[in-house]
């Protein structure tokens, strides 16, 4: 049978996405595992990689489709006999205060299973408000074999808000069960067999819902001895002419019968010529059972002789438990049996098959009117089959006493989450590196440890998983696995520490001054190749770690860059690394200089001045021009004289030419060049004979206006010109001059939106020029545009201000047929849709596909090609037309996004498939990137358990990237601009 079946239902489905924090001050206290770098014997098999959604090891297929499970332990010494009883009905009756906070209101996400198995089960009841803090469950659950010497667990599961029902009432009740009736039913409508038999039955005498009443097992039904009854039809499934049969039910007797006899089942033709009667005697209190069988050679018909010294009494107002049955394959002549609350009360004679007999079955009366049952009646059965004495004894433990029968465990979550860390041999945390949790050889999930080395992993059910931790290089192709490990995930979050066969070296680099080399890295390798570089932080501290090898032997060496200066990138140190878990420390020749230019009188800083830095003297090998800010300070960080194996040789330039100055405050500048040595930190202040009135530049707009308004979607160019506007005694200097640099930001409310830099035009000296792309800007908002410039040896002009007001205008979206319906394609074409601005940022598209089935169960599915560069932001996919290959439990759709990233859609954790109507909808990925290869085609790949052709519409959002774009990706429209000479 399949447990899940999916019913339709009208539900309001609410997916939550939870984001799960972990601090680790407060998980310390939480179980620690740790495992070394020992390889399990089961875990020695190749690993691979199918990108397929996991199952438990310990769990029933289908379990992480629910939140929480708690198990139910059945005492084996309460069932009786040896051996094992089969497909016994297993009464399950709790108050439960988790079902009360976690399960459905109709307990449709109640399901039961014996390990990997799920077990057939009904719900009698279940009242999920039965208390403020309790909900009550009474569930029948087939047991396929209850064991007499070991305990027999089983695992309750529930908890997920959007499953229709696990039920499947039918099966619970196997073959040899004709009926059963639990009479929970209102007795103003049907009183349902929960059998396949469909054995239902019709209530006379004026039976209403008062009737219902509280019983020994959730409801039951209250007979008043005058006129009610219930009456269930012939049919051959109760016609039984076996030799074998039983009969039972819980009674509780308002009154003991008068005179006669009171049935609670009887199945004859007329009265006193029962087939089979299931009764009361009466005329006698407390009361006797009074059974009655007709059978082929020789039948019974009267009230039950007690087996002395054992009590064969039924009393009033007493809930008692009796049971008939014939076993006419004995070969001792008593074959008809009476039990009384599970134990043997008589054994009488009776012989040969069972007669048939059309009649009704009657439930509560004789077939004349004289003969009425007064009392409660509950859980009426009859089987085809002779019930053991093991059999009703086991029964009546559980139902008479169903909490000591078994005892209920505390509730644990489905899904666990793992913090699981990557260690060195040392105990050092390994951050970058892989690990991945496989079940068998099934990928589960995978991470990149961050920088206190762990993984959280999380949607994890409690099973046996292997574990794998790869260390990758960042330069070249080199990879190593340095742990395999097997290990049970059985707590809530474990804290698993996974030792590796690697080690730490820890490089310390430090200046002449003892500060920290703040910026450069480390190549180590082998004698055969580099392995890997390793960054040097603020702190000049740099990590490797790599394979802990014998005999440990790299080799390392330390570069520092920077492009202003020559040659750009040194090398600091350099040698061998021998000892695992060691620390390098390393001093360099770095230094700093700080430099500070004023003039001379006035006493006043210096912007732009340029100081020229070469080795030993003017015509020696250049290192680097420095120039002054805007309060005259720069800065040399770079190595000292014994680095350049040489003094360093300064000039001052300023516009133009190389001024005298002095290195003594107050001093008559006389020096052009100043050779020193530089051995470590140091401060300088040169004072120039210069007036910076007589010295000035500027930023001119070019542009026709400081307010600039223009529509959305338009293209601005951007001017501005680098002037001289005063140089004394430098006449030939004044116009403009190229800028070393020039460069815009875009800003509102303060904010950089975005910013570039301003070309020089090759034509025109000291005109900078560049386009700033509307599209990538709101409309109906108001910019700041600031540009900046210098020029080494001038000073720093004051920075150029312009307004730019963008409007809306009113082109609309457009697609490849000029109009916004969905396109229909087949799936492996493009279709261009070309996007024409009117003033936002996002825009939404709708694409139509036909997708058709290849050899691998996938399909590639395309966006179409947008005019413009966008990132995808959101995408949704609604797909029809689905033949599935799996039962309406098992099915999945699996979406590889176009950056690897791999989805499994399933019923337990999408709610948008309808199995009947073959289709999928509301699949929503968030991307928020650019297309791979920059083209505006975002490439998807389509799986799952469906064959032949699907239909996809996909709802794609788009969204300018107006963060990034700076000056680069526009399209064009118009330009404004303005030439002046």
């Amino acid at each position: 049978m399949d447990m899940f079946n999916k019913k339709l239902k009208n539900r309001v489905i609410t997916l939550f996405f939870l984001l799960f924090t972990i601090l680790l001050p407060l998980i310390l206290n939480l179980p620690l595992q740790f495992f070394s770098s020992r390889t399990k014997d089961k875990f020695d098999s190749e690993i691979d990689n199918p990108q397929s959604p996991f199952l438990s090891l310990n769990n029933p297929n289908g379990a992480n489709y629910f939140s929480f499970y708690k198990n139910i332990t059945i005492d084996y010494t309460k069932v009786a006999g040896s051996g094992n009883l089969s497909d016994f009905p297993f009464l399950l009756s709790i108050l439960d205060s988790d079902l009360h906070d976690d399960a459905q209101t109709d307990g449709d996400d109640i399901a039961f299973a014996i390990a990997n198995s799920w077990l057939d089960h009904e719900i009698e009841l279940f009242d999920p408000t039965y208390s403020p803090t309790e909900a009550q469950l009474i569930a029948w659950i087939r047991i396929p074999s209850l064991s007499t010497s070991v305990n027999t667990v089983v695992s309750m599961y529930y908890g997920n808000s959007t499953m229709n029902s696990r039920q499947n009432p039918v099966s619970v009740w196997n073959n040899d069960y004709k009926a059963i009736w639990h009479m929970s039913d209102d007795p103003s409508g049907t009183i349902n067999d929960s059998t396949s038999n469909d054995n239902d039955g019709t209530t006379f005498g004026g039976l209403d819902s008062s009737d219902q009443v509280s019983s020994k097992i959730g409801g039951g039904i209250s007979l008043d001895g005058i006129n009610d009854y219930i009456l269930i039809p012939h049919s051959p499934s109760i016609d039984i002419t076996g030799n074998q049969i039983t009969l039972e039910a819980w009674i509780n007797l308002a009154q003991v019968p008068h005179q006669y006899d009171a049935p609670v089942m009887v199945k004859a033709p007329s009265d006193n010529n029962e087939r089979y009667m299931l009764g009361v005697d009466g005329g006698t209190s407390p009361a006797r059972v009074n059974q009655r069988i007709t059978a082929s050679i020789s039948g019974y018909r009267r009230y039950d002789i007690p087996i002395a010294p054992t009590p064969g009494m039924l009393y009033q107002d007493s809930w008692t438990h009796i049971s008939v049955v014939y076993d006419g394959t004995l070969g001792v002549s008593e074959r008809f049996f009476v039990y009384i609350n599970g134990a043997p009360i008589s054994a009488q004679y009776a012989a040969g098959t069972i007669l048939s007999t059309s009649g009704n079955l009657n439930i509560g009366r004789r077939i004349s009117t004289s003969r009425w049952l007064y009392g409660i009646i509950d859980e009426l059965r009859i089987s085809s089959v002779a019930r053991s004495d093991n059999w009703f004894t086991t029964q009546f433990n559980n139902q008479n006493d169903p909490s000591n029968f078994y005892s209920i465990g505390l509730e644990q979550d489905i899904f666990h989450q793992a913090q699981i860390y990557a260690i060195d041999l040392y105990g050092k945390v390994i951050p970058n590196a892989n690990i991945s949790m496989y079940s068998n050889a099934n990928l589960v999930q995978s991470g990149i440890t961050t920088s206190d080395g762990s993984v959280l992993f999380t949607n994890i059910t409690q099973a046996e998983y292997n574990f794998t931790v790869e260390i990758i290089s960042d330069i070249g192709n080199h990879s190593e696995i340095v742990n395999k490990t097997t290990l049970l995930i059985d707590n809530t979050l474990p804290i698993i520490f996974l030792e590796c066969n690697v080690s730490t070296n820890l490089f310390t680099i430090t200046d002449v001054d003892g500060a920290p080399v703040d910026s450069g890295w480390v190549l180590v390798g082998n004698s055969t190749d580099t392995i890997q570089k390793c960054s040097v932080d603020i702190n000049g501290s740099a990590t490797f770690q790599w394979l802990n090898i014998t005999p440990y032997q790299y080799n390392y060496s330390v570069y520092y860059q920077d492009d202003n200066y020559y040659p750009n990138i040194i090398e600091l140190a350099s040698g061998n690394i021998t000892t695992p878990n060691s620390s390098i420390f390393m001093q360099s020749y770095l230094t700093t200089v700080n430099f500070t230019i004023l003039s001379h009188s006035p006493v006043e800083t210096v912007s732009g001045a340029k100081i020229k830095l070469r080795v030993n003297n003017t015509s020696g090998p250049s290192i680097v021009n420095l120039t002054t800010d805007q309060y005259g300070n720069v800065t040399l960080r770079w190595l000292n004289s014994t680095g350049i194996n040489g003094n360093y040789s300064l000039q001052i330039e300023f516009f133009g030419a190389e001024k005298l100055f002095n290195t003594t405050a107050g001093a008559i500048p006389t020096v052009d060049e100043l050779s020193f040595i530089v051995k470590n930190k140091s401060v300088y202040e040169f004072r120039i004979d210069i007036n910076l009135l007589d010295f000035e530049t500027e930023l001119i707009s070019l542009n026709p206006t400081l307010n600039i308004a223009i529509e959305w979607g338009s293209r601005l160019k951007l001017r501005a010109l680098f002037n001289v506007t005063k140089a004394i005694g430098y006449e030939g200097l004044l116009g403009p001059k190229d800028a070393d640099l020039m460069s815009y930001q875009v800003s509102l409310g303060g904010i950089p939106i975005s910013s570039g830099e301003i070309l020089k035009e090759e034509i025109n000296e000291g005109r900078h020029s560049t386009f700033i792309e509307t599209t990538g800007l709101e409309s109906d908002t108001s910019y700041l545009i600031r540009i900046l410039a210098q020029k080494s040896g001038y000073t720093i002009p004051s920075d150029l201000i312009l307004q730019l007001n963008i409007f809306r205008n009113n082109l609309e979206l457009n697609q490849s047929e000029n109009d916004d319906s969905i396109q229909s394609i087949y799936w492996a074409d493009n279709i261009n849709m070309s996007v024409k601005p009117y003033g936002k940022k996002s825009e939404t598209f709708t694409v139509k596909n036909n997708i058709f089935k290849n050899i691998d169960d996938e399909f590639d599915f395309s966006i179409p090609d947008i005019d413009h560069s966008w990132n995808l932001s959101e995408i949704t996919f609604n797909i029809y037309n689905i033949s599935w290959n799996a039962g309406a439990f098992d099915i999945n759709i699996s979406i590889l996004d176009p950056y690897g990233s791999f989805y499994i859609f399933h019923p337990g954790n999408h709610p948008g498939w309808d199995f009947l109507l073959g289709q999928w909808t509301g699949i929503t990925l968030n991307l928020d990137k650019k297309s791979p290869l920059n083209n505006n085609n975002f490439k998807y790949t389509i799986g799952g358990t469906f064959d032949n052709t699907v239909d996809i519409i996909a709802e794609a959002l788009l969204i300018r990237d107006s963060i990034n774009i700076q000056y680069s990706k526009f399209n064009v429209t118009n330009e404004i601009a303005v030439l002046t000479e």
